[in-house]
């Protein structure tokens, strides 16, 4: 029961630590392979999905436990892969280079993540399907894709969606 207590304590001086600039964008810091992200945790779903597909295998950590449900799209992909559910503790002790997510973890677990120094790519919400904007489903993957240090897969995933859409 006290390494409970550890642990708890160490999330809230985590949690509570001094103010400090986030780190800088994944976008920005995996654009190149070398600095390619290795162990990256998925939080949610929607993340599970765009990480599955973007992302090397290797690169993969863990998914969340929805990624290999039957309703998963990439639930294929996701056979054999670490599996954790979005809990603060859980996560950090598997000790990411990277997380994705869309809303797993809670409203503030970006936020939280950044402050333990992990990188956190957000998925943000699409309001239309293709045009040449932010807000697009291709707008989305290729900040996915670079942010997985995946920049020529995402153009791909882009080039085919764009011909299944027409």
């Amino acid at each position: 029961m006290n390494w409970l207590a550890v642990l708890f304590g160490l999330i809230v001086l985590l949690g509570c630590g001094a103010e400090q600039s986030p780190p800088p964008p994944p976008t920005d810091h995996f654009l190149q392979s070398e600095n390619r992200p290795q162990r990256i945790v998925s939080l949610d779903y929607c993340a599970d999905q765009y990480l599955l597909k973007l992302a090397d295998r290797d690169q993969i950590l863990a998914v969340s436990p929805d990624a290999g449900k039957d309703f998963s799209y990439m639930r294929e992909a996701a056979a054999g892969l670490g599996v954790e559910r979005p809990v603060a503790e859980n996560i950090l002790i598997l000790k990411p280079d990277l997380i994705v997510r869309s809303y797993g973890g809670g409203a503030n677990a970006a936020a939280f993540f950044e402050r333990a120094g992990i990188p956190v790519l957000q998925l943000g919400w699409v309001s239309n399907i293709d045009h040449e904007q932010t807000g697009s489903i291709p707008s989305l993957i290729e900040h996915v894709a670079q942010g997985l240090g995946q920049p020529d897969r995402g153009k791909a995933l882009i080039t085919e969606f764009r011909e299944r859409l027409a």
